[in-house]
């Protein structure tokens, strides 16, 4: 079970239906086709990021404190993923951020949890340094033509010190590109440093249109523990993969699109297939129209896969000379399977990747016992 900056590749041994599984109603049904398709041999199946940014028709003002009554309108985005590496686990740093927007520009708020606000790393106060990414700050990725290719990217430090460029295409970077108006501020507490950014939509590159669909992609830098750690708020998404990217949706007011309209908007543009968790339910499309399962469901059955496949491996471990040359193996798979407390989407990929390194496993023990 490999993942690839988001895009991970789901081998036969995840995902694996039980062939005593009943095959009942609609709902069933559907469940068993995105499991036979997410079990099906090197499937591509894209994690998806997504954030709504509601209309606020009282503007905050920018110093840092997100004390002023709209942002509690901004659904928190609180799954971040470890920066920059293969098959990214959920990130070490816990962040979040906000967004909102009117008729002049993009709000965006961060909120950066710090246990050593006093070992912040702020160097840099002059803008564009091109080292300001090592210093603790944020680097905000949009890209208002929503196809993964360009970008503006924006970075603020704790300190404040800001810096942009923008990226065309691929080929083309202008490092020396500046917006005209957006601006930030940033504060210090005992526990976090904040963000608070206004983007007026000219230094975006447009203005959205109705049922507009973007992409953004947060990623935190952080020094304080000594050393580097990164993070990112889309699976794989960073300044060279724009494509791994979260989308951005415009709400006209406060109420949050139904799981039904958000499937509907993606299936426009996101390139199937891919999965998205909203709260309990799990949008996927397999290259068809997209579908809409219950999240439980799907833990459920995955966890079954599990356990029917723990099970036949202790059988076989019961026998000495398996178990002296396996046990060590199956412990330290036994050891990796993700908590109950992880959220969604993290438990089903670790469950899925669980089962495909235990049907691995039973398959050279049974190796072993047949032939040896």
């Amino acid at each position: 079970f490999i993942i690839h900056h988001s895009s991970f590749i789901i081998h036969h041994s995840s995902f694996i239906i039980h062939p005593l599984a009943p095959v009942g109603g609609p709902m069933q049904r559907t469940l068993l086709a995105f499991l036979a398709l997410a079990g099906s041999m090197s499937a591509q199946f894209r994690v998806l990021s997504f954030y709504e940014a509601p209309f606020t028709s009282s503007a905050p003002k920018l110093d840092g404190h997100l004390d002023e009554p709209c942002w509690a309108l901004a659904p928190p985005h609180t799954s971040y993923y470890k920066y920059f590496v293969p098959n990214p686990p959920p990130g070490e740093l816990r962040t979040e951020h906000r967004l909102l927007h009117d008729e002049h520009g993009l709000y965006v708020a961060v909120i950066n949890y710090e246990e050593h606000p006093d070992k912040l790393r702020i160097r840099f106060t002059d803008r564009d340094n091109p080292n300001l990414w090592t210093d603790d700050c944020a680097e905000l990725y949009i890209d208002c033509h929503g196809n993964g290719i360009g970008f503006r990217k924006f970075v603020i430090t704790a300190g404040g010190t800001m810096g942009d460029s923008m990226r065309v295409d691929g080929a083309v970077i202008l490092d020396d590109w500046s917006g005209d108006s957006w601006h930030a501020k940033t504060s210090i507490e005992s526990d976090r440093w904040t963000i608070e950014a206004f983007f007026p939509w000219s230094d975006l590159g447009g203005r959205p249109q109705p049922d507009a669909l973007w992409m953004f992609c947060h990623v935190r830098y952080a020094f304080s523990s000594g050393k580097f750690v990164g993070v990112t708020s889309s699976a794989g998404g960073n300044y060279s993969n724009p494509g791994d990217f979260g989308y951005l949706a415009f709400q006209a007011g406060a109420t949050s699109r139904t799981p039904a309209a958000v499937g509907e908007l993606l299936g426009t543009r996101a390139v199937p297939p891919w999965g998205l968790a909203i709260g309990e339910q799990l949008l996927f499309n397999t290259g068809g129209s997209v579908q809409n399962v219950r999240m439980a469901d799907l833990l459920a059955q995955e966890q079954r896969n599990l356990d029917s496949l723990r099970q036949e491996v202790e059988k076989l471990l019961s026998e000495q000379r398996l178990k002296e040359k396996f046990q060590p193996e199956y412990d330290a798979l036994a050891a990796s399977l993700p908590s109950t407390s992880a959220d969604p989407m993290t438990r089903l990929t670790g469950l899925a990747a669980a089962s495909g390194n235990l049907r691995a496993l039973l398959a050279r023990i049974r190796l072993e016992f047949d032939f040896n």
